[in-house]
């Protein structure tokens, strides 16, 4: 709640600056938990590894997105489990937008990575 306000006012401050005669209207419809994956575990090794034996390189560990966060950190408190994400597609492929695209060879080389990882772990 604390950080919602503040960026709340932020917003709201950084709105008054420009003098706009405009409104703003702010209505956050939806909050959640962040999550960080743990990377040392059995489970992110065969993930890895699945990766690099289907792509040929490492996997690059990178913290973006935002929209399975919070089901990812539910999921992995309820069910007491560790979580991974496995990548399908790329950071230009507009997830979840009216142009949302994922590329035929991501699509395959992705079920390829589940297929592999499946079959280590």
């Amino acid at each position: 709640e604390e950080q919602k306000q503040r960026l709340i006012s932020y917003l709201q401050n950084v709105f008054d600056d420009l003098e706009s005669g405009n409104e703003l209207q702010i209505n956050i419809k939806q909050v959640s938990n962040w999550w960080l994956a743990n990377t040392r575990t059995r489970i992110f090794d065969v993930a890895a590894e699945s990766v690099e034996k289907v792509w040929g390189v490492k996997p690059l560990l990178v913290r973006e997105g935002g929209s399975y966060g919070g089901i990812t950190s539910f999921l992995e408190r309820s069910l007491k489990a560790p979580a991974i994400h496995l990548p399908m597609g790329q950071a230009s492929d507009s997830a979840h937008l009216p142009n949302e695209r994922i590329s035929l060879k991501c699509l395959v080389k992705g079920r390829e990575v589940v297929e592999d990882f499946l079959m280590n772990i």
